[in-house]
C-alpha cells in the first residue's frame, strides 16, 4: 500500500511542475515552490530535486521494481473489491517509461515521460555508461516510435486496457498481466 502512494505522489508532483513550466514558470522555481508547500511529503522532498538534474546514477527504486509492487496492489485491489484507479494510471505511465528506454532509472523518471509528451525536455541526468541522455527525445529510435504511438493513445483516453507484451515478464511483471 505504501508504494502505490509513492508512485501516485510522484506522478502528481510531475504534473504540477510541468503545468507550471508550460505556463511560464521556470522548472527550478516550480520545484522550489512545491518543495516548500503543503504537498512536500518526505517522498516529494527526496525525489523532487530529481527533475532539475539531481537524479542519482543508481536508481533508488527502478521502474520495473515499483511496477511489480503496483501490479501486486492492483491484483489485491481486484481480489478484495477495492478500485485503484490512480494506481492503474501510474502503472500505465511507468509502462510508457519502460517503452521509451528509461526503466533503469528511479521511478521518478515518470517525469520525463510527461515532459516528452508535453513537448518539454526531460530532467538532466547521465546515462548508465556515462553518456548524456538526449534532452528532447526518448533514448532510442524505437522509444521515439513508441512515444509517437503513445501520444495517439493518450489522446483517445485512458480507458484502454493494455496486455503486457512478450518480454516484459523479464522485469518482474508477469507475461499477460493486464493493466487497467
Amino acid at each position: 500500500a505504501t508504494n502505490l502512494g509513492l508512485a501516485a505522489q510522484m506522478l502528481a508532483f510531475s504534473e504540477a511542475v510541468l503545468l507550471a513550466e508550460k505556463s511560464g514558470v521556470a522548472r527550478e522555481v516550480a520545484v522550489e515552490v512545491l518543495l516548500k508547500s503543503v504537498i512536500a511529503s518526505p517522498m516529494v522532498k527526496y525525489r523532487g530535486p530529481f527533475v532539475v538534474g539531481q537524479m542519482p546514477r543508481e536508481a533508488w527504486f527502478s521502474v520495473p521494481k515499483i511496477q511489480k509492487d503496483l501490479q501486486l496492489a492492483l491484483d489485491q485491489g481486484r481480489a478484495v473489491g477495492v478500485p485503484l484507479p490512480t494506481t492503474a494510471l501510474v502503472q500505465e505511465w511507468l509502462t510508457m517509461a519502460r517503452g521509451l528506454g528509461v526503466a533503469e532509472y528511479d521511478f521518478a523518471v515518470v517525469f520525463d515521460v510527461l515532459a516528452w509528451m508535453s513537448g518539454l525536455g526531460p530532467s538532466p541526468k547521465t546515462g548508465g555508461a556515462g553518456e548524456s541522455l538526449p534532452q528532447t527525445e526518448p533514448t532510442t529510435r524505437l522509444g521515439a516510435e513508441r512515444l509517437a504511438r503513445t501520444r495517439r493513445v493518450v489522446v483517445s483516453g485512458f480507458g484502454v486496457r493494455r496486455v503486457v507484451s512478450e518480454g516484459e515478464h523479464d522485469a518482474g511483471i508477469p507475461e499477460g498481466a493486464i493493466f487497467a
